[in-house]
């Protein structure tokens, strides 16, 4: 009994807990999840991350994943960083698309990504004014004001569009709009409005900052963002 403990003190002590390398892989083979000691970062934390995507390009199924544009970064506590990439397609934003890599110290330690795989025109048949026309025609009053977004691609049951983005709104009823490019086709919408509940306080957040004035949402005006939109997995314990 002696000997079996002593040899799992040698076994955690030679493999510590923040060194266990955990993957996981969606349907596709692509990498979701990966948790460990991942890739040393040198001087150029963003260069060293580009990097090690590069390397596993491959399992994200994704040639070009380490040239995506940077969407975000944050300097975290206690030596961690944060980085967030959009995927694009031959330069079209992919709409709630992301690979998240998060540093400790001087350690990638964690990756979350739920890109997939695009093949579509990405030459607009509708113009964004004829996008346009079709919401004010079909969909809203004359009293709503539009305000037209971007072009970007949008995953719906694992099918891609191209989409003009355009924003409804008024005092009353505000919604986003998602119109197909090719056909004008209304792919999908969702409220840009929520009501805010009853109660009020302070608490802390997922990033570990301190939130003075704390809205507790109840209610069912607060609708998914996007009927396919799938909220990448943070494998980060600062989130």
């Amino acid at each position: 009994m002696i000997k079996l403990y002593i040899i799992i003190l040698m076994i955690t002590m030679l493999f510590p807990f923040s060194s266990i390398r955990i993957e996981k892989s969606g349907d596709m083979g692509r990498f979701r999840f990966l948790t460990g000691e991942l890739h040393h970062v040198k001087e150029d934390p963003e260069s060293s991350v580009r990097s090690y995507l590069y390397i596993i390009r491959d399992k994200l199924g994704q040639e070009n994943a380490h040239a995506f544009p940077l969407n975000y970064y944050k300097n975290g506590k206690n030596g961690t960083r944060h980085f967030s990439f959009q995927q694009v397609y031959k330069g079209v934003s992919v709409f709630g698309r992301y690979i998240r890599v998060h540093i400790s110290g001087d350690m990638i330690t964690s990756l979350s990504s739920n890109i997939e795989n695009v093949d579509l025109s990405i030459v607009p048949i509708i113009t964004k004014f004829g996008a346009i026309d079709i919401i004010q025609l079909d969909y809203i009053s004359n009293s709503t004001y539009l305000q037209y977004k971007n072009l970007q691609i949008y995953i719906q049951n694992s099918i891609p569009y191209l989409v003009h983005t355009i924003d409804a709104v008024n005092f009353e009823d505000s919604w986003r709009y998602m119109v197909d490019a090719h056909t004008g086709k209304i792919v999908d919408r969702f409220s840009l409005i929520y009501e805010e509940g009853p109660v009020i306080g302070s608490g802390i957040n997922l990033l570990s900052e301190t939130v003075d004035t704390l809205y507790v949402y109840e209610g069912s005006s607060f609708t998914s963002i996007g009927q396919d939109l799938v909220t990448p997995y943070l494998l980060c314990e600062e989130y």
